[in-house]
């Protein structure tokens, strides 16, 4: 019994607050950072970011395309060539001059505008040389991808959170597994100890079933809280994406040698990347704003073609041509549409500008609240392992007196109870310190991704 309690009270006399993050749940950290796969998909909308602003980049270089058309006609409209009308009598003129036919009639043409077996093969070349619109954009996409970096970090910070989470409540319930185990092995003691009384004539028969009873309620608790202990193994591994059963490895540290640091006062919140995502929502939007601005300047391209143009696909010197030019295009009046878009690009901004500081705000009022809950949670912890010294204690002199028979079986299961409750309390305090630590680490986003 003695031997019983010394080995129990080491694990459940300690807070399980460590000043030194844990190797073995940092390294399940970082397990589930690389393997998680809705933060996989948080990568997949970043790395289109850095797409969108090559392809953004892309729009000031020079682009070459190879246009080929071929039409075929005909019917439709036509004019008339009367060649035969202003020659015909000129060339019989010239035959009685000469005295011979030396210049025949021709007759008079028809030529339809529908160009029949024309072709227009070419390079051609385009470039911009003033376009505010393709400036900002590229503007845009580049910040547009600082905007998705700190959405990344957000979801890693929450999974950091939730893993840490899992991990402590995935060790409270093999401790509970663990205080039901030597509950039971208690009251099987004192079973022995009640039979050896009855045959001395000095309790009950009936105190007997009475541990026997309470030896089956134990077992049944003992049986739920295994159960709990594979529900937790099971959402711990879903957050690192493995098979729910996989064997998790206990951190002994983290159970036994622990202290509680200082919770510092501090509510600066500039390190959330909430406030960052909003922060480059409001660039893009003065961006855009700008853009929008940007309409009085005109745009100015340049072009250039090179190919072959005729009738019949011949690709000869006579089909073969060049063009090119520069083009401006200055936008002085369309109805007043692009002062109304400026006017409300201007209110999205100034509606950003509120939501920022609502928001920092409001992640300020988080950090204290995680801060003050956490003070509590050591608090209760520090309660709860003085109630287990006086229950631990009160167990022990009661069982002294039972084995005297100094007192009733219903004294000493009342003080199993209190000093089994004890324990769980414990157990639950400190894995509520560790999960609110945690809530304090998020708040402050003070864990290094």
């Amino acid at each position: 019994m003695n031997l019983t309690l010394r080995w129990l009270l080491p694990m459940l006399l300690s807070p399980f607050l460590l000043s030194a993050q844990s190797a073995i749940l940092d390294n399940y950290v970082q397990e589930g950072i690389k393997n998680n796969l809705a933060l996989q998909q948080q990568e997949f909308s970043l790395q289109q970011s850095i797409y969108a602003l090559k392809e953004a980049r892309g729009l000031f270089l020079p682009s070459l395309n190879l246009l080929a058309d071929y039409t075929y006609s005909d019917g439709g409209r036509s004019i008339e060539v009367p060649i035969g009308d202003l020659l015909n009598p000129v060339y019989s003129t010239l035959n009685q001059l000469t005295n011979s036919n030396a210049f025949p009639q021709v007759e008079n043409t028809s030529e339809q505008f529908l160009p029949n077996d024309y072709h227009t093969t070419r390079l051609q070349a385009a470039m911009p040389l003033i376009n505010a619109e393709v400036y900002y954009n590229q503007k845009i996409k580049k910040e547009n991808i600082n905007f998705q970096q700190a959405a990344v970090n957000v979801y890693k910070r929450e999974l950091v959170k939730e893993i840490k989470n899992a991990y402590y409540s995935y060790l409270q319930t093999i401790q509970a597994a663990k205080i039901y185990t030597n509950t039971a092995k208690l009251l099987s003691d004192n079973k022995t100890t009640t039979e050896a009384l009855v045959k001395n004539s000095m309790s009950l028969p009936g105190n007997v079933l009475k541990i026997n009873a309470d030896l089956e309620k134990v077992n049944a608790l003992y049986f739920e809280a295994n159960n709990n202990k594979e529900l937790a193994a099971a959402y711990f591994n879903f957050l690192l994406n493995k098979p729910f059963n996989t064997i998790i490895e206990e951190d002994s540290l983290m159970l036994n040698e622990v202290t509680i640091s200082e919770v510092s006062t501090d509510t600066s919140v500039q390190n959330r990347e909430e406030l960052q995502q909003l922060q480059s929502g409001l660039e893009q939007n003065n961006l855009f704003l700008k853009m929008q601005k940007s309409h009085a300047i005109p745009t100015v391209s340049t072009f250039f073609d090179i190919g072959y143009q005729g009738y019949g696909y011949t690709f000869d010197n006579v089909q073969q041509y060049y063009f090119g030019g520069i083009q401006l295009r200055w936008n002085i009046f369309s109805g007043f549409t692009n002062t109304n878009r400026v006017k409300q690009s201007a209110l999205v901004v100034n509606s950003l500008n509120v939501q920022l500081e609502e928001t920092e705000k409001q992640l300020s009022l988080q950090l204290t609240r995680a801060r003050l809950e956490l003070q509590s949670a050591i608090a209760k912890q520090q309660a709860s392992l003085k109630a287990l010294e006086y229950a631990k204690e009160y167990y022990r002199i009661t069982q002294l007196r039972y084995e005297q028979n100094l007192a009733l079986l219903i004294e000493l299961s009342d003080a199993l109870s209190q000093f089994a409750g004890a324990q769980l309390s414990l157990s639950l305090s400190n894995a509520d310190v560790l999960i609110k630590q945690s809530e304090v680490e998020r708040a402050a986003a003070a864990y290094k991704l």
